[in-house]
Formats: C-alpha cells, sequence, structure tokens
C-alpha cells in the first residue's frame, strides 16, 4: 500500500509562506527604479557631453576670432594713404570697404571671409584650417586635415570710428577703423545645407546667419585699426 502524499509538503517549484522571495510588483518596481537611474545617467552624461562641445567651440571661436584681428592688423602695415586702400595691399580691409559683384561693400556692412581664390566663404576647423585648396597658407596642409570638421564661418566688418590728429603735422589725421569680428559655428550638423539656406558660410547673406539662433550660435569681438604713420 502507497504513502499518501502529504498535501502540505512544499515541491520544488512551489513557494513556501516561509522562504524570501519577490512578487511580481516588487521586480516590476525594481525594474522601473533600475530604468529611472540608467536614465538619469545617460542624461547627465549626454549634458556633459553638451557642455564640453559648447565650451570647445567657445574655444576654437575666439582663436579664430584672434587670428582673423591679428590678419587685419597686420594689413595696416601697408596703409600709409587712401590709395593704399586695395585689393593688392590690403585684400580683408579692401573687401569689407569695398566688396565686389555687389556682395560686400559699405563700412559698416558685414561681409564672410572671402575665399583666397574661388566666389564664396570657406568654413575652417578648430586648428584655423580654411577648407580651401586655392588658399597659399594652406596648400602644403593634407586634404584630409583640410577637411576635417570644418564648422566656424568667420564674419567681420569695418567702420569709420573717428581720426587722431598727427602732432607734427595737424593737417595729416591718423585715421581710424573699428573692427568687428564674428564667429558662427552650428547648433547641429545639418546646420550648413541649402535646405537650411546656408551655404558658403552666408557668403551672400552674412548679416542673416546673425539671425539664426535656432541654428548657428557665435562669439563677437572688436578691435581698432589705424593707418599706418611714422611718427607713432
Amino acid at each position: 500500500m502507497k504513502p499518501r502524499p502529504d498535501m502540505n509538503a512544499v515541491g520544488p517549484h512551489q513557494a513556501s509562506p516561509g522562504r524570501p522571495g519577490f512578487t511580481m510588483i516588487e521586480l516590476l518596481v525594481l525594474l522601473f527604479l533600475a530604468t529611472v537611474g540608467m536614465v538619469t545617467v545617460y542624461g547627465i552624461q549626454l549634458a556633459g557631453n553638451l557642455v564640453q562641445r559648447h565650451a570647445r567651440d567657445i574655444n576654437a571661436a575666439r582663436s579664430l576670432a584672434s587670428t582673423t584681428l591679428t590678419r587685419l592688423r597686420g594689413e595696416t602695415i601697408n596703409w600709409n594713404s587712401d590709395a593704399d586702400l586695395n585689393a593688392t595691399r590690403m585684400p580683408l580691409i579692401s573687401w569689407a570697404l569695398n566688396g565686389s559683384q555687389g556682395i560686400g561693400g559699405g563700412a559698416g556692412r558685414w561681409v564672410a571671409l572671402p575665399a583666397a581664390g574661388t566666389v564664396g566663404s570657406p568654413r575652417q576647423n578648430a586648428l584655423g584650417i580654411p577648407n580651401d585648396p586655392t588658399d597659399a597658407r594652406v596648400q602644403n596642409v593634407p586634404e584630409t586635415v583640410r577637411a576635417y570638421n570644418p564648422r566656424y564661418c568667420v564674419h567681420y566688418n569695418l567702420q569709420w570710428v573717428g581720426q587722431i590728429l598727427n602732432p607734427l603735422d595737424p593737417s595729416a589725421p591718423r585715421e581710424l577703423l573699428r573692427a568687428q569680428v564674428r564667429v558662427f559655428w552650428p547648433i547641429t550638423d545639418d546646420a550648413f545645407s541649402p535646405v537650411t539656406g546656408v551655404t558658403d558660410c552666408g557668403y551672400y547673406d552674412p548679416e542673416g546667419m546673425a539671425a539664426r539662433t535656432g541654428q548657428f550660435r557665435y562669439i563677437q569681438t572688436n578691435t581698432v585699426l589705424y593707418r599706418h604713420e611714422a611718427w607713432l
């Protein structure tokens, strides 16, 4: 005669009232908390990356703005008279004051930094290298370096602000130009596309880029340029 099975016995797949364990609700709560934790960590990491990228863009933009101001100051070495304000002796200053083909022209107007040998304004990378093979300054730079992440655009304007008289010859004033430089970078990688209406660094509409606050950020800096005089 077989013994009767004990109905109160606990099998291998049965939960015992006295054994610790997790209910379905507890597992769902744990899963929810783990998900919230992972999302929070990811959000913090993403925010940190954005802050780091923004800081990198600002540093690169400041460096490019400083380089542009240095180039403008360097051109004033050739500025001894109004006749020197030409594209041969002072190409960047002449471009902002006179322009070409209906672009630029006129003190106080913003213009895009022109390409060396072609129409348009090249983008530059964080090293200040323009993606412009016609620029003699970078002809020996490998194409892979020129094309690496060129995400910065440089605009500038020049405006007459006054004169300082020559104490040795009051009839020969020293002319002053205020130079302002803006360096733009995109918020999104697709900002420079025909779809958004911005190509060639806003070459045909430089002032319009500053109004596109949803697509670009920029920094602005300025200095004063003056006509070279032997008495200074």
